[in-house]
């Protein structure tokens, strides 16, 4: 697996957002550590405005999505969590939650529709 360094020297490349895409699907195998990621994310993202209306709700989000975030990466996939080494990760994972639960969620956009087969006549 392709492995890097957040404290990589001035002059080395960083990965493109495209490269981090492919790390984090590789780091993200396990069906234990999706599950727990796509009930994490969620929760951490939606702890931060919640929290301006509810702040003990909105603590108990983050942190229960962060221990499900962890959880996923030592218990089930034995890896370090994917922003220790970039943390524009943080924003990927995001990113690759929601597309997740689009997956999940039967939804293809515009690309998956072009491609279904026209409805019966």
């Amino acid at each position: 697996m392709l492995r890097y360094t957040w404290f990589m020297s001035a002059s080395a490349a960083r990965p493109s957002w495209t490269e981090l895409f492919e790390l984090y699907r590789a780091a993200h195998q396990q069906p234990g550590t999706k599950l727990t990621h796509l009930l994490g994310i969620p929760m951490i993202v939606a702890s931060l405005p919640v929290s301006l209306l509810r702040p003990k709700l909105g603590l108990a989000l983050f942190a229960g999505g962060w221990a499900l975030q962890f959880t996923g990466h030592y218990v089930f996939e034995h890896n370090d969590p994917q922003f220790f080494g970039d943390p524009r990760n943080l924003l990927v994972g995001v990113a690759w939650s929601a597309a997740e639960w689009a997956r999940l969620l039967g939804w293809r956009g515009e690309r998956g529709r072009s491609q279904a087969a026209p409805p019966d006549s």
